[in-house]
């Protein structure tokens, strides 16, 4: 198992900015991260050290291979997907979050880093309804077409977000799309029952740029599905 360094701030409308770091985070396994960095008491979570602050704009940051990151509800439930990016590679810096998240004691920041050589996808989204969800898959070898399923579920897009009118979403993709990459179709598909395409959103690394929300509406329905088609080899 691999450690890297991650770390994040949460900009609040009081004008505070809340940091997270831990310099030894585990790559492979979903966990929390914890205040510290600037002007911060070590290892507090983020409902307790900032309790009743509004979050407005967010970042989270690390050294190779993020795939997503979220504030958690005090019962571990999706709040709000938030901004990644690599450490030295082409970013945007701090943006706005899809809606302002108040804090409050028991709620986190969640983190997903994977291991060196993954070949991971992650699809966070935003809904009009207000509702925030995040997905994840592995590309496969020789085209292979595979389905991206809910992190907290593992239940397709269709059965987690049906109704939904997904706004923005941003996609993390471990999977190298550079000059070296063999085949396969670079986007991240949006599939209805029936096998037609009905939205697609570019896939983004984070080792060159910062994953950005790219913004436009599609509605899920019952037995769509997230899919890939990404060849490794």
């Amino acid at each position: 198992m691999t450690t890297q360094s991650v770390s994040a701030t949460l900009q609040t409308q009081s004008g505070l900015a809340l940091t997270f770091v831990d310099h030894g985070f585990t790559d492979g396994t979903e966990a929390e991260l914890t205040s510290g960095g600037f002007n911060a008491v070590s290892g507090q979570s983020a409902g307790t050290y900032g309790d009743g602050m509004t979050v407005t704009h967010a970042l989270v940051s690390g050294g190779d291979n993020l795939v997503y990151a979220y504030i958690a509800n005090q019962d571990g439930s999706i709040n709000m997907a938030l901004p990644i990016a690599r450490n030295a590679a082409a970013v945007q810096g701090v943006i706005q979050l899809c809606r302002p998240v108040r804090l409050i004691p028991g709620m986190t920041v969640q983190v997903l880093s994977d291991v060196t050589g993954s070949t991971t996808v992650g699809f966070s989204c935003f809904c009009g309804s207000g509702v925030s969800h995040i997905f994840t898959g592995t590309a496969g070898t020789a085209g292979t077409v595979s389905n991206l399923t809910s992190i907290k579920t593992g239940g397709n897009v269709g059965d987690v977000l049906t109704g939904q009118t997904i706004q923005k979403a941003w996609i993390s993709s471990t999977a190298d799309w550079d000059a070296a990459e063999a085949g396969g179709f670079p986007f991240v598909g949006l599939i209805a029952g029936n096998g037609q395409s009905k939205a697609m959103w570019m896939q983004q690394m984070p080792v060159y740029n910062q994953p950005v929300p790219q913004m436009f509406s599609a509605t899920v329905a019952l037995n769509d599905k997230l899919q890939i088609d990404t060849d490794t080899s």
